[in-house]
């Protein structure tokens, strides 16, 4: 019975060794993560991943601990109830046994409260995860994909339309005349009409399409099914929509308040198939399209 007893604790002492060996690897995997991320942001949220993580393994440590004091009351009274046991009356068995069972209710009842626990903290994790992968995909000034997610969508596309020859376009944005409002209006004004702007593609972008900010002032829209001439005239929609909105605040500042953007149209496969030569067609139109004063559609080769 001793030896039984020392094999079950050297067996938990490992067990709970290889726990808390398994999880600081975790957290520290987390955290070291959380080091190299993209931003500020990132870190914090595998961070705060890395403490949930620990807490996890407080309350699965505490559950397994509650599993042993469960074992170790259930073999007592299998002795309790032993009839061989001449030492143990009818009345301290009986007493013996209301003890335990009430305190297994007890360990019972915390069993499944840490449950509950740990699938609250599993649910905010997903959560974190998922909002740790949208700040990877998406730009933090205008809400819109970044470069890298465009892309990626962009590559998923071409392979798609080329697997069931469909068409797929892109058109490209570049503000006009940014350097005059920088000029008299400062450099906070630029977030203002990069935000204004986002909005508005993101207003006349369809569910399927993907609307990045690929450069400093550059947006792209990824245009599935839609053809080059439908892509065109999608962009003199958006075009438009930008002509007649005014810089934010500024109206005091200067007399001239309009935004307007030149635009670029390429389309796959008639302009290339892979996403550098579609690329470099695209900025090729859209610098053509900001000749003169710009504020105009241009689709390549122009």
């Amino acid at each position: 019975m001793n030896r039984s007893a020392e094999t079950h604790a050297r067996r938990n002492t490992f067990a709970n060794i290889a726990l808390i060996i398994t999880m600081l690897v975790l957290i520290s995997a987390c955290i070291f993560l959380g080091t190299y991320a993209l931003s500020w942001d990132q870190v914090v949220l595998y961070v705060s991943i890395a403490i949930l993580l620990a807490v996890i393994a407080f309350l699965m440590f505490l559950i397994k601990k509650i599993n042993t004091n469960v074992v170790k009351m259930m073999a007592k009274a299998k002795i309790a109830a032993d009839p061989e046991l001449k030492e143990i009356g009818i009345d301290e068995v009986s007493v013996s046994l209301d003890k335990i069972t009430k305190k297994l209710k007890g360990d019972m009842s915390d069993l499944y409260q840490t449950e509950a626990k740990i699938s609250g903290l599993s649910r905010e994790i997903n959560r974190l995860l998922e909002k740790t992968n949208s700040l990877t995909i998406t730009d933090k000034l205008t809400g819109l994909y970044n470069l890298k997610h465009y892309e990626e969508s962009l590559n998923e596309e071409l392979k798609r339309a080329a697997m069931y020859e469909r068409p797929c376009s892109i058109i490209g944005f570049d503000v006009d005349n940014l350097g005059v409002y920088l000029k008299k209006l400062g450099e906070n004004i630029k977030n203002k009409i990069l935000k204004k702007i986002a909005g508005i593609l993101r207003e006349n972008a369809r569910d399927i399409d993907k609307v990045a900010r690929c450069k400093d002032t550059i947006f792209c829209v990824i245009l599935p099914e839609l053809n080059k001439k439908e892509a065109y005239a999608l962009a003199e929609k958006i075009r438009k929509a930008v002509a007649i909105e005014s810089i934010p605040d500024t109206k005091s500042v200067i007399k001239d308040t309009k935004i307007t953007v030149s635009a670029g149209i390429v389309a796959n496969p008639i302009d290339g198939d892979i996403i550098e030569e579609l690329n470099d067609k695209l900025y090729r139109a859209i610098e053509q399209a900001k000749k003169g004063k710009g504020n105009k559609a241009i689709t390549f080769p122009g």
